[in-house]
C-alpha cells in the first residue's frame, strides 16, 4: 500500500471514563462545520493528488481514454456484482436516435429484460472463491434460460457481457482485469483473473446441461433453453463507479452547462469515479489508456478513473484532524485482523459500519451504569443493528414510536437512540461531502482555497460562468435516505460557495443513478465493440 497508516489518535479515549450523551454527540458532531470541512477537504485534495500520481492501488484509470459517445448500440448480458446483492439481466442499447427513431425528451435509449437479484450470503463471502462464481455462474444461466425464446439466431450461440464489478482491480485491456484486496467482508484473495473466474463458474453451468441433455427431446424453446447454453464473450469489465458515472452520462442528455462530473457509490460501502487527465498519473499507470480512446477525440486527454478512496492511507486527513473517536477505534479493532486499518474513511460513512458504530456507544453507555443495570442482548452481539435502523431511528421525534431492536430498549436507553443516531448519520453525510468536495478540486472542477490565504477578490470585469456538476449515486445509504442525501448535498454546496468566489455559479446536484451497474457495463460492452468495430486491440 503507497503511504503509512496515521495511528488512532488520543482525542475520543480522553473524554474519561464517562460516556456521557453530551461528550458522545460531541465526539462526532464537533467535524460538522466548515473550518473543520473545509480544511478536512484541502487535506483530502492533496493526499488524493499524491496517490493518483504514485499509487498501483488508487486511482486505477480505465483502459481507455474519453467518454462513450452516446452512439453505442446492441444487446447484452449485464451482471452487478455488488458487496450485498448480484444483479443479472439483459440490457439492449438503442444510441442517440432511441428505440423508434424519434426525437423528444420520451424516447427509450436504453431497455432491461429478464433482470433478477439475488443477495449474496454471508458464506459465499468467505467461502472459495470458485465456489462464490460457480453461484454466478447459474445465476447468469438462470436469466439467460428465461430470455432464450427471444434471442436470435446468433444470439443462441453467443452472448456479449458486460461485467460491473463493486471491488478494486487493475486493467490492462477493457475486457480483462486483475482482482485486488476486495473489503466489504469478502475474505477472497487478491490477484485473481476476474473474466476467467466468472467464464468458467458460468462454464460449470454448460457442462451440467450438457450432461442432461441425454434421453431429452427438445422439442420446446423452453427445453431448449434448460439444457444449451450460449457461449458468453466477455467484451467490458469495470468497477462499479465508473460504471455508475458512465450509465448516467451516456442516459441523460446533458441541459446546457451542466455535466456529469462524478459517480459515487454510498451503500454498503463506498468509492468514487472521475475523468482525470492524462499528466495526473505516472506514465506507468495510463500506458495502456493512452493506446486508444473512445467516444469523442476532444474529450482523450481524460481517463474515467475509479479512485478506491477508503483505501488506507486515504484516512490520514482524519486522523490529521483528530476526526476518529474511541468508538471508531473500538469497530476497527473488533475487524478480521486483515480489515484493521483497512478502509478507515469507509468505516466512518458506509452502510456496512454504521449500525455497529451505534451500537458501540450504545452498549459503551450502559456497560459504564447511567442508571441502567443490564445490557440488552441486542447490544452484546456485533453487527446486531442495521444501519437501516440507525437511519429510521434518526429521523423519529418520539422514542415510543422507535422500531425494532430498539423497541424494547429501557426508556433510559431509548432517550439517546436517536440522537446518537442522528449524530452518527450526519457526520457520515458531512464527511463524504468533504471528500467528493476534494475529489472535485482535485479534477479542476472547483477551487478550493487555504484558510489561511486570503480570498483573492473578484475581478469585476471577469464573470463567471454558471454550471451544474451532476453527481451521479448509487447506493442503498444514500438511496433510501433522502436525508442522508440533502446533508450530502448541502454541505458540498457550502464548501464550493465558501471556498472561493471563483467557485461562484457552480452548484452540485446529485442524481441517482437507477440501475447504473447494470446500465453501465451495458454501455462499456457497447463501447468495446466500437472499438473491436475500429480494429482497437482488445483480446
Amino acid at each position: 500500500m503507497a503511504g503509512a497508516q496515521v495511528g488512532y489518535t488520543t482525542r475520543a479515549e480522553s473524554m474519561g471514563a464517562d460516556a456521557t450523551l453530551n461528550t458522545a454527540l460531541s465526539a462526532f458532531t464537533d467535524c460538522i462545520g466548515y473550518t473543520c470541512l473545509h480544511t478536512l477537504a484541502v487535506k483530502v485534495s492533496d493526499k488524493f493528488r499524491q496517490l493518483a500520481l504514485l499509487s498501483e492501488q488508487h486511482f486505477l484509470p480505465m483502459p481507455v481514454r474519453g467518454l462513450p459517445s452516446g452512439k453505442e448500440t446492441g444487446k447484452f448480458i449485464s451482471i452487478d456484482v455488488g458487496g450485498s446483492n448480484l444483479r443479472v439481466g439483459f440490457v439492449e442499447l438503442f444510441g442517440e436516435s432511441g428505440v423508434d427513431g424519434g426525437d423528444g425528451p420520451s424516447r427509450e435509449r436504453v431497455r432491461k429484460a429478464h433482470e433478477r437479484s439475488w443477495p449474496i450470503e454471508e458464506h459465499l463471502k468467505v467461502d472459495k472463491a470458485e465456489d462464490l462464481f460457480a453461484w454466478i455462474g447459474a445465476c447468469i444461466a438462470d436469466v439467460i434460460r428465461s430470455g432464450y425464446a427471444e434471442l436470435s439466431a446468433a444470439e443462441k450461440q453467443e452472448l456479449l457481457i458486460g461485467i460491473t464489478f463493486s471491488f478494486p482491480m487493475t486493467q490492462t485491456l477493457l475486457g480483462e482485469a486483475t482482482l485486488l484486496p476486495m473489503g466489504k467482508g469478502f475474505a477472497i484473495t487478491s490477484n485473481l483473473n476476474l473474466g476467467k473466474m466468472l467464464l468458467d463458474g458460468y462454464q460449470r453451468q454448460c457442462g451440467a446441461a450438457k450432461a442432461n441433455v441425454v434421453n431429452v427431446a427438445k422439442s420446446s424453446a423452453s427445453l431448449e433453453a434448460s439444457y444449451k447454453l450460449p457461449k458468453l464473450k466477455l467484451v467490458a469489465i469495470a468497477n462499479d463507479t465508473i460504471s455508475t458515472f458512465i450509465s448516467v452520462a451516456y442516459a441523460v442528455k446533458a441541459r446546457p452547462n451542466s455535466r456529469t462530473a462524478m459517480g459515487l457509490i454510498a451503500g454498503t460501502g463506498t468509492n468514487a469515479a472521475v475523468p482525470l487527465k492524462l499528466d495526473y498519473f505516472s506514465p506507468s499507470k495510463t500506458a495502456h489508456s493512452r493506446a486508444s480512446f473512445i467516444g469523442n477525440s476532444a474529450e482523450a486527454d481524460a481517463i474515467v478513473t475509479n479512485t478506491e478512496w477508503s483505501v488506507r492511507p486515504t484516512g490520514d486527513p482524519l486522523f490529521e484532524l483528530d476526526i476518529p473517536t474511541k468508538w471508531d477505534k473500538q469497530l476497527d479493532e473488533h475487524l478480521p485482523p486483515n480489515f484493521r486499518g483497512f478502509q478507515p474513511f469507509e468505516y466512518m460513512t458506509a452502510g456496512r459500519y454504521l449500525g455497529e458504530i451505534v451500537r458501540l456507544v450504545l452498549h459503551d453507555f450502559v456497560s459504564r451504569g447511567n442508571g441502567m443495570d443490564n445490557i440488552p442482548p441486542s447490544l452484546a452481539t456485533q453487527n446486531s443493528i442495521s444501519t437501516a435502523s440507525v437511519a429510521a431511528a434518526a429521523l423519529e421525534s418520539d422514542m415510543v414510536s422507535l422500531a425494532e431492536p430498539f423497541a424494547k430498549f429501557p426508556t433510559s436507553l431509548k432517550a439517546i437512540v436517536q440522537p446518537i443516531s442522528k449524530a452518527v448519520m450526519d457526520r457520515s453525510a458531512a464527511l463524504m461531502a468533504a471528500y467528493v468536495v476534494g475529489l472535485l478540486a482535485l479534477a479542476g472542477d472547483i477551487t478550493l482555497q487555504d484558510l489561511n490565504d486570503k480570498l483573492a477578490k473578484r475581478n469585476m470585469d471577469e464573470d463567471f460562468v454558471k454550471e451544474e456538476l451532476v453527481i451521479a449515486y448509487t447506493g442503498g445509504l444514500i438511496s433510501s435516505n433522502p436525508g442522508y442525501r440533502e446533508s450530502c448535498e448541502y454541505w458540498m454546496n457550502e464548501l464550493i460557495r465558501k471556498s472561493s468566489w471563483k467557485n461562484q455559479g457552480k452548484q452540485i446536484v446529485l442524481k441517482e443513478a437507477a440501475d447504473g451497474g447494470v446500465i453501465g457495463a451495458a454501455v462499456l460492452a457497447g463501447t468495446a465493440m466500437s472499438l473491436m468495430g475500429s480494429r482497437t486491440e482488445l483480446t
